[in-house]
This record gives structure tokens, sequence and C-alpha cells, in this order.
């Protein structure tokens, strides 16, 4: 965390902690996953003063985050809709399930709007602003995102 020398006074502590929220609290890296919220600030080390005149300060926090796991099942809601398969939302990561991880017995209506997959028996029906539960078959980091693949396949 970087700060301004004229901010280091006796709220240094309450200064840092803001700006650590600021800077970390809605970002992602592939290691940590999403950063919803920082709990505690556990260490923060001595000030090291920069050729700009700012201090930095190295901090060690405990923060809640969302890193979803191959294999977890989670709830999310359907965005896009497409003949290769659909995407979804699950909080802030994006989720694109290929056709192939459709089941055997649900097709792609391409005549319908909005478009949708359609089970053969017409009582199944997946389409924008859907809630669906998806089984995590994998994710990547992506810059700042977190991008997954999964699958419907199974009775989750």
């Amino acid at each position: 965390v970087q700060v301004e020398p004229r901010l280091l006074d006796a709220a240094i502590k309450r200064t840092i902690v803001r700006r650590l929220a600021a800077e970390v609290e809605g970002t992602c890296s592939g290691q940590n996953g999403y950063i919803i919220t920082v709990v505690e600030v556990v260490n923060v080390d001595k000030a090291v003063v920069l050729d700009s005149g700012l201090a930095s300060f190295k901090c060690r926090f405990k923060a809640v985050v969302f890193k979803p796991f191959r294999g977890e099942v989670l709830d999310a809601v359907v965005t896009q809709v497409t003949n290769l398969g659909f995407f979804c939302e699950v909080g802030p990561m994006s989720v694109f399930v290929s056709k192939f991880q459709i089941p055997p017995d649900m097709r792609f209506d391409e005549h319908s709007i909005p478009q949708k997959y359609i089970s053969d028996d017409h009582k199944i029906s997946l389409q924008k602003d859907d809630e669906v539960r998806v089984k995590i078959i994998g994710t990547s980091a992506s810059g700042l995102d977190l991008i997954a693949v999964g699958s419907i396949k199974d009775d989750y």
C-alpha cells in the first residue's frame, strides 16, 4: 500500500486499512481468486520510502475470497444461449457450458426467441435469465477475470 507523506500521522493504520481495502477488494488473481472483502489486517511492515516520496507498506491480511474448484457445484444464472452451448454467471465469474456438457435429450432450438435448449419431451427448457446448477470442470485466470467451464450433464 502506498501512502502520501501528508497522510503519515497518528491515524496511519486506519489510512493503510482503507487503502488496502480499496486496492484489493473486487480484484482477482489466479492464485487467490476474487477478493470479496478484507476481514483483518494481520501485519503491516515498516514503511519503505520510494523515489516518488510515497511511503510503501507491505501488508499481510485475511480476506473472504471466491475461488471455485474443479468438481464444485454452484448455482448460476444463464446470460447467453448459443448453438455451441451457453454462458452463465456465478457471482463475478463467467462459466461456459458446451453443448457436449448438456444432457443428450436437450436440443438447441434456433427458431425460438429467445434462443434456448429444450428437452425432447418439451418439459424442460434453458434460456437467458434461467437459474441453473453447474458443476465446474475447470477454471482459468485471464488477466483480472476468472473464467470456468462447466457441465449440467449429471443430477446435482
